[in-house]
Parts: structure tokens; C-alpha cells; sequence
């Protein structure tokens, strides 16, 4: 069960790292690797605020404010928003 458990994390870990085939021979795990060493990490990211602001720059990304409620344990569920901002005029996130 020990080793089971062991292959299971190890295979899970590699291929987060960019290792997609691993199989076990007898005692050894053998490691095919298919593509280059690459890191994805898991979840959202920030939009990207490059093109939308047209010919106006510099284009940055602000976050927009809401007020959610009045207790402190309901705002750690209030939603973010974000806009791109240039010249005091705000654009829509693409």
C-alpha cells in the first residue's frame, strides 16, 4: 500500500512539473518525457489590459470597488472586478 500511495504521488507530482507518462517496471518508476519542462499553475490569472484602450497609454489595470455588506465575515465573499484605466477614462476589460 506504501508504494502504491508512493507512485500515485510521485506520478501526480511529475506531471505537474511537465512529465506526462510515468509506469512502474518491477520496483522502478521509468519517466517518458513528451514534451519540454514547462510550469502551469492552476487557477485565474489578472486580464490583460494591452489592447484595450485603443491609441491611449500607458493602459493599467484597476481593481473596482464594491461595498458588499456590512459585516466582516459576509465581505470575505464580495466579488472583484477589474477595469483598464488611461487618462482618468476606464475600458472594459477584454
Amino acid at each position: 500500500m506504501n508504494s502504491l500511495l508512493s507512485f500515485v504521488l510521485l506520478s501526480f507530482t511529475l506531471l505537474l512539473i511537465g512529465t506526462t507518462d510515468t509506469h512502474v517496471e518491477g520496483a522502478r518508476t521509468v519517466l517518458t518525457k513528451h514534451r519540454a519542462d514547462t510550469v502551469q499553475i492552476a487557477g485565474s490569472r489578472l486580464p490583460d489590459c494591452v489592447h484595450a484602450c485603443g491609441s491611449c497609454s500607458p493602459c493599467h489595470l484597476v481593481r473596482v470597488r464594491f461595498i458588499c455588506s456590512v459585516g466582516p465575515a459576509e465581505a470575505e465573499t464580495c466579488p472583484m472586478a477589474y477595469k483598464c484605466m488611461c487618462s482618468n477614462k476606464t475600458y472594459h476589460v477584454p
